[in-house]
């Protein structure tokens, strides 16, 4: 069958494996357990200045990302290739396949969306030329971004000869707007499921993440920083010193995808997705001393009426998913919000048929979003040994029965059985704690069943317990 379209998937942040030159089947970063322990006790190894190589798409093993924990990239690629019926390259060198109409582009993400784009530049022309030698290319290639990757494509087609080749663009997850936990990981460490975060002695890790130019580039883009005067500030507006510079650099690569998406120049369809509903940070103070970034209302001037309780997507606020110039005109992108959190939207049920631009999602009356969604609360790493708080909050329905319950089941990744925990309702939504759990990688989900109006309601996500001595 000849192939229709390019299908180009871009990665979030940690979702490429990076390898040494030379050394291209032992990556440093390949999504693996051990590589949690390995960036913890040696993060000199990603350093900016250290060379490595992408080196194909991360699989679904448990995968530590620097903004969550998400799974591979295996089962979006195929069910793209189904759906376009075509051939899949996930990227790697070994799987390189120049006649396959499904291609992931893997890249460097500690390093600038900018040499993100120009790899994928490489990458789309290349192609295009191997699929449709001495043709017109216009509006062959379709974009699907997952977090960091929607940016990576929105910065590509800031370019009106790269915009006249793609007819259309998905992001999944991506934070148009940037993501206060960004801030709060560059600026305290790792967060911890209970609270606190992992100890970083002498700064080393945050030294290594203050040095990647991609992770200055997922900062919020707003002033979304309060200080003591009630004031509210870009990041690059904060006078601390490892912030500023790369705050106002990475700043001015998101004037540069505005200027190309502003006005009424000709750009591809976008299609965004963000989830909502579960706990996400998003309120970032300065005390002129440190950063304190919790999951409270931002109370962000000029933010729509009811954005702030939208919450996000466990990393990304949804407001945040909205991109600049649709925020600008007031826009709502059509069925933008989500049930999934930040790592499960790559696995979006519909995200192959929007990726055909075929609309899927909750449908919208009267102009407004209706969803219903079970929000779960649960940070991506936890200590050993110690139990933790979790909540999970059905969020969209005006009143629950008093008999409804919240169960959360939890199991190992790769086996064992599940261990299930009924949550306590309160005030607040549904409260209640895991059991300690020893090192390694866990399912976590949550369900209710027969909620009024919606029906049974799931959400899950992945849980990385640290090695000890780590935390």
């Amino acid at each position: 069958m000849p192939v229709e379209f390019l299908v180009v998937v871009l990665p979030g942040i940690g979702g490429t494996a990076l390898a040494p030159p030379g050394h291209l089947d032992d990556p440093v970063w390949g999504g693996r357990i051990r590589d949690v322990g390995g960036l913890l006790a040696h993060p000199e190894r990603l350093a900016i200045d250290v060379d490595l190589e992408p080196v194909g798409v991360i699989r679904s093993r448990t995968v530590f990302g620097i903004l969550s924990v998400i799974p591979g990239y295996e089962r979006l690629l195929g069910r793209l290739g189904r759906e376009f019926g075509c051939a899949v390259d996930d990227g790697t060198p070994a799987g390189r396949d120049v006649d396959a109409g499904v291609v992931a582009v893997g890249y460097d993400f500690r390093r600038s969306i900018r040499d993100a784009a120009s790899r994928l530049d490489d990458v789309v022309r290349e192609r295009l030329d191997c699929l449709w030698p001495r043709q017109d290319h216009r509006g062959r290639v379709i974009g699907v971004g997952h977090s960091m990757g929607g940016l990576v494509a929105r910065y590509w087609l800031k370019d009106d000869v790269n915009a006249r080749l793609c007819t259309r663009l998905v992001t999944l997850g991506t934070p148009h707007g940037g993501a206060p936990k960004m801030l709060d990981v560059l600026a305290n460490g790792l967060p911890l499921a209970g609270g606190g975060h992992v100890p970083d002695p002498g700064e080393r890790l945050r030294g290594t993440l203050r040095g990647w130019p991609g992770a200055a580039e997922l900062l919020p883009r707003y002033p979304a920083v309060v200080d003591g005067s009630g004031t509210y500030r870009y990041s690059h507006e904060v006078d601390v010193g490892w912030l500023r510079a790369a705050a106002r650099s990475a700043y001015a690569v998101h004037q540069d995808i505005d200027a190309g998406w502003r006005g009424d120049r000709e750009r591809p369809e976008l299609l965004p997705r963000i989830g909502f509903g579960h706990g996400t940070a998003r309120r970032c103070e300065w005390d002129g001393h440190r950063f304190r970034v919790t999951r409270a209302d931002p109370e962000l001037p000029g933010l729509p009426p009811g954005w702030a309780s939208d919450r996000g997507d466990g990393t990304v606020p949804t407001y945040s998913g909205v991109p600049s110039e649709m925020a600008g005109r007031g826009e709502v992108p059509a069925q933008l919000r989500v049930a999934e959190r930040h790592g499960p939207v790559m696995d979006l049920a519909h995200s192959w048929r929007l990726a055909r631009g075929v609309p899927a999602g909750w449908p919208v009356e009267d102009g407004e979003q209706r969803g219903v969604v079970l929000g779960l609360d649960l940070e991506t790493l936890a200590a050993p040994g110690s139990p933790f708080p979790v909540t999970a909050r059905v969020i969209g329905v005006e009143q629950l029965p008093a008999a409804q319950q919240v169960w959360v089941s939890i199991a190992a990744v790769g086996g064992g059985q599940p261990t299930s925990v009924l949550l306590d309702p309160d005030g607040a939504g549904y409260i209640g704690e895991l059991p300690p759990l020893e090192e390694g990688s866990y399912a976590v989900r949550a369900t209710a069943e027969a909620v009024p109006g919606a029906g049974d309601l799931e959400t899950s996500d992945t849980l990385i317990v640290l090695p000890r001595g780590t935390v």
